[in-house]
């Protein structure tokens, strides 16, 4: 009887001793995440000291959003209720600017996309010094996009359509009118290819053997096979977007020096989408 006690006395000390090895080794684990968890989303170990934004002047709302960033991406692992109540108990803030949870090249394009006049965003994270540095560089201004007189804006040499434009009288700027376009900030509007040809009529015409100056050009839409450049002069040139402007440049020249050398008072528009054929009317 004793040697059965004493054998059941110790299988319950051994039961005992592995509740109590368990419990101990789930509260160790459970301290060891709390101090983890502590450690990289509540101390000021891993939280961003400071911000750098240079090439725009006014950038407190490029600070804002960067800061915005932080925050929603945060509370993804420290709720909100949580940080308030830390706070109210620690009495201090809680830092929400975690530079393990930055993705750069996601707040760049975030960054491009709510503001279309960014042409680039570089954002470097120097981990030693807990300091973020954003690089902003504009998008410049290559073409003027019009649908009328008094609503324009400004579009890049990719293309990109950045910001609306102040109403003025004049502008040197390459003018492009369309009439059926529904604009959207930091849409394309123009592929490579089209976008190349125009460029190039607008070159061209500055040339001192250009046969026209241009006063700006008219597309029906964005998808127009044809491009009608308004000249200075009052009349226009009706081209294709596959024609060959050496070609087309050199007959209207020719045209302007001989057939209608005394003409261009009375000249509407020459029509050079059919070559060899070219067409022209006189009002």
């Amino acid at each position: 009887m004793r040697k059965r006690r004493r054998i059941k006395t110790q299988h319950l000390t051994k039961i005992h001793w592995r509740r109590f090895l368990i419990i101990s080794i789930i509260f160790l684990g459970l301290i060891i995440i709390i101090g983890l968890y502590w450690f990289i989303f509540l101390s000021n170990f891993f939280q961003l000291k400071n911000t750098t934004i240079t090439g725009i002047e006014n950038y407190e709302h490029v600070q804002t959003d960067i800061d915005n960033y932080f925050t929603n991406k945060n509370q993804k692992f420290v709720p909100l209720w949580l940080e308030k109540l830390l706070s109210q108990y620690l009495k201090q803030s809680i830092g929400h600017k975690n530079i393990l949870l930055i993705s750069t090249k996601e707040l760049s394009t975030s960054l491009m996309i709510k503001y279309p006049e960014f042409a680039k965003v570089e954002l470097k994270l120097d981990i030693r010094h807990s300091n973020l540095l954003v690089n902003i560089t504009y998008r410049d201004i290559s073409f003027l996009l019009c649908r009328t007189v008094n609503e324009c804006y400004f579009l890049d040499n990719n293309g990109v359509l950045f910001s609306q434009a102040p109403q003025t009288s004049g502008s040197l700027i390459r003018t492009i009118f369309i009439n059926n376009l529904t604009p959207t900030l930091g849409q394309t509007i123009f592929k490579p290819a089209d976008l190349k040809i125009l460029t190039e009529i607008f070159n061209d015409s500055t040339q001192e053997n250009s046969p026209l100056q241009i006063k700006f050009i008219e597309l029906e839409n964005r998808s127009a096979s044809t491009i009608k450049i308004i000249t200075t002069s009052n009349w226009y040139l009706l081209v294709n977007f596959n024609s060959d402007l050496d070609d087309v440049f050199k007959i209207v020249k020719e045209l302007l020096a001989t057939e209608l050398k005394n003409k261009i008072t009375q000249l509407q528009y020459i029509d050079c989408r059919y070559l060899p054929r070219v067409f022209y009317y006189l009002k």
